[in-house]
């Protein structure tokens, strides 16, 4: 295992040179290699930091005044052989101070990160400190790189850290390894400390061979995962390893990655899904390559891709962040595409792991990319170390590589992306095109009558200044279409979803439309609804369980998979026929929502009425004037309407008359039954049907109020008539809540 020895340090001679072991397998490796990609984005500015030794650089982070800190080792400077190296520039690589942290000895900082206060926080190796040869060493410094403490962490043998993060509760998370604990030669070991550096718990991972940890961050529930390679429990010669623990570093899951390879993972990263995004190397004997591997998990570890990129010699990453566009940069070096010894190696690939473009930064020495982060303005910063360049030997290698630019000025600009193309007349001024895809709608509804193809929405964006109309196309997967020529695009115009399908080549499974402006897109289907019926209306005592049944319900073509019910107060309930029990007398809308399989919905409401036979009687009768609008047939008519009425409960069931007319629209409506009734402490509820001037059949539905009972309110009239027994239909006439200019309401209560 004397190959992984340069990945744990540097071996010290003077100064700390890189030696890297032949290798002895011979695995085959089934992925792809080099992929074509489009021109990379152009370096802005580069920098070199240190003295007439040796410096390198092993981590960068953008500062909140917008320049960088950067941390690693220098053997020109400071008190020891060699010592941690700080480095503050401003936003153009410009020095602004530089110190030195360590002792007599070898002192190797690792990671470097800001820390709520404006300070620094960093992690490395020191042999100059601590119990064992070497162990893990942490510095805390202020916003101008003055030690506040220093702490040491491990045993009586090898420790050492390669990651630090101030966590959610002020304190800081360190991770590498250990061998002076845990179960094996070498472990993942993970320490928590206080806000002053001491010491809250420490865990080691890991079997009963080498195990190295390269990588942790505090995850969004509070834990932690850790990333590394693992040699205990390897296929060959070591696999990618990651741990997930909870907040006080308990192990949830643990999962290993590769085959038949050497797999050496060195960086991780949670992403926006809550999944992980992984970096290393990967290695095929038998074809002599080692190359960049990248895999994703989702939350629990369980991968979801790989993508491997390699050329004909060694390829390496070292680092890995997720982009704004939601894809990834990764950072390395290369020898397969090297102007000298190797050289600093960035991949940038889409969120699937496909590369997007792919650039090396060096001269006739060797450059090493051992970090790289995305800045704010879209482009990248990367840190490492570079022979071609600077004072010494080697020297910290800084380099600020500016956006991605994909969309370049001329005319008919075609745009390719993971997702389809955009297609631009006229580009005026370069900029970056991207397209992300979400399973959350953005804005409004989409249309009822489509449904989203597999749910997704896609956000086109660019930088780019451009004219003309633009040509937009998103590919879709077949297999989840029912018929391709029916697709449609619709694009988000700033207040609604709007059609904007100008073709559908159903060869290349691609929709394309024409839009002014860029913006959320779906592509979307003609749904094919389920009908939803709620049966009804239901008729039930107060306190008493009622069955509602939408058995009734169907799909003309798929399957419904959900039955939800609103029971309008305020309970839910699913299922195809659910009970449910009323607590007070009333008129209640329900509610039932069917969804098929494709997340197509219909909704139906229907009615149930909860009386209480113990509740009392109400009598009324009066007059009150018919408005403009109440008839139907004859909106303009409006005059004198009279009406009479007594409802009992007799035997407990619901009894009594009524009679209405409205003598201007020739309406005598007398009531032939009443079908339920529902009388409360101020208003009474009924329906019933009957005749209209002796003929046909009519429903009629009565809310009438007691002003008296309501606390001096004016007595209320509500009536609604509908031909037939339909009262979903639209009624033939209707007052609503008319106040009487004669006569009364009365409740009587029991």
């Amino acid at each position: 295992m004397e190959r992984f020895k340069w990945l744990s340090k540097k071996l010290v001679s003077g100064a700390l040179v890189m030696v890297m072991l032949a290798a002895t397998a011979s695995i085959e490796l089934g992925t792809g290699l080099m992929a074509a990609a489009s021109n990379p984005p152009d370096t802005e500015w580069e920098q070199t930091y240190g003295g007439s030794d040796s410096e390198y650089a092993y981590s960068v982070q953008q500062t909140s005044d917008g320049g960088y800190i950067v941390a690693g080792e220098t053997g020109s400077y400071g008190a020891g052989i060699r010592d941690f190296y700080l480095v503050k520039t401003d936003a153009s690589g410009n020095l602004e101070w530089q110190q030195t942290y360590g002792g007599s000895d070898v002192d190797s900082a690792r990671s470097v990160q800001q820390t709520a206060d404006g300070g620094y926080i960093m992690a490395g190796i020191t042999l100059s400190y601590g119990a064992g040869y070497a162990d893990c060493y942490l510095v805390k410094t202020d916003a101008s790189g003055n030690m506040e403490w220093q702490q040491t962490f491990g045993g009586s043998n090898n420790d050492y850290a390669r990651a630090v993060q101030q966590t959610s509760d002020g304190g800081y998370i360190v991770a590498g390894e250990t061998g002076s604990y845990g179960a094996g030669k070498s472990d993942f070991y993970l320490v928590k400390t206080d806000a002053s550096g001491n010491l809250e718990w420490q865990r080691t991972y890991g079997g009963s061979a080498d195990d190295y940890g390269y990588s942790a961050q505090q995850t969004s529930d509070g834990g932690y995962v850790m990333a590394g390679i693992t040699i205990s429990y390897a296929d060959v010669n070591g696999d990618f390893y990651v741990v997930k623990t909870d907040a006080s570093g308990n192990v949830e899951w643990e999962k290993t990655y590769g085959e038949n390879n050497d797999n050496l993972g060195y960086s991780i990263q949670q992403t926006s899904d809550g999944g992980y995004i992984v970096a290393g190397q990967t290695a095929n004997y038998s074809a002599n390559w080692f190359g960049v591997y990248l895999v994703k998990t989702d939350a629990v570890g369980d991968m979801e891709w790989d993508s491997t990129f390699a050329g004909d010699d060694y390829d390496d990453a070292y680092s890995v962040q997720q982009t704004a566009d939601g894809g990834y940069i990764v950072a390395g070096v290369t020898w397969s595409n090297s102007a000298g010894e190797g050289d600093c190696y960035l991949v940038k690939t889409d969120a699937s792991g496909n590369m997007e473009w792919e650039k090396t930064i060096g001269d006739v020495g060797y450059e090493y990319a051992w970090a790289v982060k995305q800045t704010v303005d879209g482009g990248y910063i990367v840190a490492g170390e570079t022979s071609s360049y600077g004072a010494g030997a080697e020297d910290v290698y800084l380099v600020k590589v500016g956006p991605w630019i994909n969309t370049p000025v001329g005319a008919n600009v075609t745009v390719s992306l993971e997702s389809g193309t955009v297609t631009f007349p006229d580009v005026l001024e370069s900029g970056t095109t991207t397209m992300t895809t979400s399973t959350e709608n953005p804005v409004d509804p989409t249309p009822s009558d489509f449904y989203v193809i597999e749910g997704k929405f896609i956000e086109i964006t660019t930088t780019a200044s451009y004219g003309g109309l633009i040509t937009v196309g998103i590919s879709y997967d077949e297999t989840q279409v029912s018929n391709e020529a029916s697709l449609r695009l619709f694009h988000w115009n700033g207040s609604a979803w709007e059609d904007v399908t100008t073709s559908v080549d159903t060869v290349g499974n691609i929709v394309y439309g024409q839009v002014t402006s860029l913006s959320p897109f779906f592509i979307g289907e003609p749904a094919v609804a389920p009908v939803a019926d709620a049966g009804g209306p239901y008729l039930t005592q107060v306190g008493y369980s009622v069955g509602l049944d939408g058995s009734a319900s169907y799909h003309p073509s798929g399957t419904i998979e959900s039955y939800d019910w609103s029971f309008g107060d305020n309970a839910t309930g699913s299922g195809v026929i659910v009970s449910h029990t009323y607590t007070d007398v009333g008129i209640y809308g329900v509610n039932l929502t069917v969804t098929d399989s494709l997340g197509v919905q219909s909704s139906d409401t229907t009615m149930a009425v909860v009386y209480d036979p113990e509740a009392g009687s109400a009598t009324g009768g009066g007059w009150f004037w018919s408005a403009k609008g109440n008839l139907k047939r004859d909106l303009e008519s409006e005059g004198k309407a009279t009406f009479g009425f007594v409802v009992k409960y007799k035997q407990g069931a619901a009894a009594g008359n009524l009679e209405f007319q409205y003598h201007v629209g020739d309406i005598n409506l007398k009531s032939a039954d009443i079908a339920w009734l529902v009388v409360s402490s101020s208003n009474v509820n009924f329906q019933g049907e009957g005749t209209i001037n002796g003929e046909g059949l009519y429903t009629f539905r009565v809310l009438a109020k007691d002003g008296d009972k309501a606390g001096g309110q004016p007595d209320e009239f509500t009536i609604r008539i509908w031909q037939g027994t339909d009262t979903e239909a639209d009624p033939i006439y209707q007052a609503i809540h008319a106040e009487l200019g004669g006569g009364n309401i009365i409740i009587h209560n029991n």
